[in-house]
């Protein structure tokens, strides 16, 4: 099927005079509007220009990998590194001469092959696809996009806004966009998953190639809107096609993103006719669309318009999977999915139907829970400054903990578990019970090797206000899970935090706001692309600054982060790529005064109030972000007086 979703794709390439990228644009004088050229402020004797970061995704519907795009900024300049390509999930990202905005940014080769045009005003997110190119049509009255030749004729800010959104309201009303959907195609981050933007890109693609449809092809469509007749699009909810299968509820019942682990072999219980793979997958997931669409892998695009017949065999013990046929029998092109007992998706195959089968291995879901959860922080009673019997009388109780690092072989523990107390002080012991209700570990002073430790918290005051030491229980029978226990608990903030087995296996606290796979909803509100200074010693000497940079931090409200810029010694490596949904993501209130009312860390490192997540967000009390920053390869990257753009 490679072949078939490179021919689809192929409909906008060099030469259909609506996407030919080919074109070098020359500085001809103008910006837009019809003011004149300006020469840079270096060119006149002034102030050195300042690099600026361009980043976004680059898709079709799917992710475009390994395309290149360039940029060609009003002056002619171009992105200071080439070439800049697009990753297997389509981001990119470039440095372009601030000064030098707008650029036209133009994306050619890459898989799925294809040529499609974007403009950025503004440092920070520029997306590249099929509405990008549209709206252009749209704000230049010109399907073929010739006036990007020359740099008077380019459309202003203020036309492509309007564009924009006209477009989109149109495709609102016409149902091709969710009501609820926010943003616009090019400024709003987005992954090419099949949700969000990326389902808006689809739904453009039925349109387009829908053989009983009323628009044949994108640049028919180009033209109808670089014409203004946005009222003739039909509605979407009226794109029918009899060629779907009547079961194809059977598929689109495991619609979702899958992650790959690997290639399967053999054959297992599920299943018993899986075959020898001969090609690995080569991407990291699998996505099957609300609408049928299977995304299988880099170039593999398979729409479910090209459905012959889905077969049911989830009730077959021995070879227990959903077919999806691409051809008229099984020795054509086809996808299956093979399930466990429980109806779970254990493999994903594609046999081409040419001799070539991928069998990628798919994650189990249950491994990592999702899980979206808060602990209050605990009442630590009136008194400051206990005797050892007092703390040990207050600390006696079942506490509420979040446990949120695991062993990998455990992940039933992770979740909302519980830290028992209780005992004298001449012989006491401490319990740690899983979210599953499991025992974790429990252990008793008698008996224990030297160390344990049953330390009250306290209050000192030096004259200039009152120091509170944490309380330390500690008891310590060896090094494994079950023979080690350690706690801290801080009588000012109620936080009650600790680790199970000599290297800390498990860790568990309360006063966690949120945790888990989930993603908070702070995430809609932290959307964007954030950028800051950092001055950085690239001598490797941090006490000779040697250049003043700016790096950035692109959030999306799926809680996925891009990473770009610098560290302070500049040993990182970049993009990094990081997010939200693992056991060692939190949101926690703030410990300490300068750190603001709340942190949030991603992947975090270490014990001692998680002080050093790969990533901070440090909040204010109204949940508006106060700082970022993070470490990459054991770099501080910094973002001083961090703004999103």
């Amino acid at each position: 099927m490679k072949a078939k979703g490179q021919s689809r794709a192929k409909k906008w390439l060099p030469g259909t005079g609506i996407i030919g990228l080919g074109l070098m644009l020359a500085a001809c004088g103008g910006d837009g509007s019809s003011d004149g050229m300006a020469s840079s402020p270096a060119d006149q004797g002034g102030a050195p220009t300042t690099d600026a970061t361009l980043q976004g995704t680059a898709a079709v519907g799917q992710a475009i990998a390994n395309a290149t795009v360039t940029a060609t900024c009003k002056d002619g300049s171009g992105f200071t590194l080439s070439p800049v390509t697009t990753d297997n999930n389509g981001k990119w990202s470039g440095q372009i001469d601030s000064d030098q905005l707008p650029c036209v940014l133009e994306l050619s080769g890459g898989t799925p092959a294809i040529d499609l045009t974007s403009m950025a005003f503004a440092p920070g997110t520029t997306n590249i696809s099929q509405l990008t190119q549209l709206a252009l049509a749209m704000a230049g009255t010109d399907a073929n996009l010739n006036w990007k030749t020359t740099v008077a004729n380019w459309p202003t800010k203020a036309q492509v806004d309007a564009a924009v959104s006209d477009f989109v309201q149109t495709l609102k009303e016409k149902g091709y966009v969710p009501a609820s959907l926010k943003g616009d195609p090019f400024g709003t981050p987005f992954d090419a998953n099949g949700t969000g933007w990326d389902a808006v890109l689809d739904s453009i693609r039925e349109l387009v190639e829908n053989p009983s449809g009323s628009i044949d092809g994108y640049e028919e469509l180009a033209q109808l809107l670089a014409e203004g007749n946005l009222d003739s699009l039909p509605d979407y909810d009226t794109q029918g096609d009899p060629e779907l299968p009547a079961n194809l509820n059977v598929l689109t019942d495991y619609a979702g993103t899958y992650t790959v682990m690997g290639s399967g072999s053999g054959d297992p219980g599920y299943c018993g006719s899986c075959g020898v793979a001969n090609r690995d997958h080569s991407r990291g997931t699998v996505i099957i669309t609300a609408q049928g669409d299977i995304d299988f892998d880099d170039g593999i695009l398979l729409p479910a318009t090209d459905i012959v017949a889905i077969y049911d065999r989830k009730n077959v013990d021995a070879d227990r999977r959903i077919a999806v046929n691409f051809g008229e029998s099984d020795s054509d092109e086809r996808v299956r999915l093979y399930l466990n007992a429980d109806l779970d998706v254990m493999e994903i195959i594609h046999d081409d139907g040419q001799g070539t089968t991928t069998r990628a291995l798919i994650k189990e879901e249950t491994a990592e829970p999702a899980v979206e959860a808060s602990v209050d922080s605990a009442d630590l009673g009136a008194n400051s400054s206990p005797t050892q019997a007092e703390f040990l009388t207050l600390m006696t109780a079942t506490w509420p903990v979040a446990i949120y690092q695991t062993p990998s072989s455990s992940p039933q523990w992770y979740g909302q578990g519980a830290l028992t107390i209780s005992g004298s002080t001449t012989n006491w012991m401490m319990e740690l019970q899983g979210a599953d209700g499991s025992t974790i570990s429990s252990v008793h002073s008698s008996g224990a090797l030297p160390g344990t430790v049953l330390t009250p918290f306290s209050e000192t005051d030096y004259g200039f206000g009152p120091i509170y030491m944490p309380g330390h229980l500690f008891i310590n029978q060896g090094t494994a899970i079950t023979e080690f226990l350690n706690t801290y608990a801080e009588w000012d903030s109620g936080l009650i935090e600790g680790s199970a087995g000599g290297n800390g296996e498990v860790k568990f606290r309360n006063s966690m706001v949120a945790y888990g796979a989930a993603v908070p909803d702070v995430f809609t509100d932290l959307a964007g692309t954030w950028s800051g200074t950092a001055s950085v010693a690239c001598g490797g000497n941090p006490y000779v600054i040697t250049d003043t940079v700016t790096n950035t931090m692109t959030i999306t409200a799926q809680g996925h982060f891009t990473l770009q810029g610098q560290t302070q010694l500049c040993g990182g490596t970049f993009p990094q790529e990081m997010e939200w949904g693992g056991n060692d993501d939190f949101l926690i209130p703030g410990p300490e005064e300068s750190d603001g009312a709340y942190l949030m860390h991603i992947d975090a490192q270490d014990f001692a109030n998680v002080s050093a997540g790969k990533i901070q967000i440090r909040f204010n009390d109204d949940m508006t972000v106060k700082s970022l920053s993070a470490w990459v390869n054991g770099e501080l990257f910094e973002m001083k007086n961090a703004t999103r753009q």
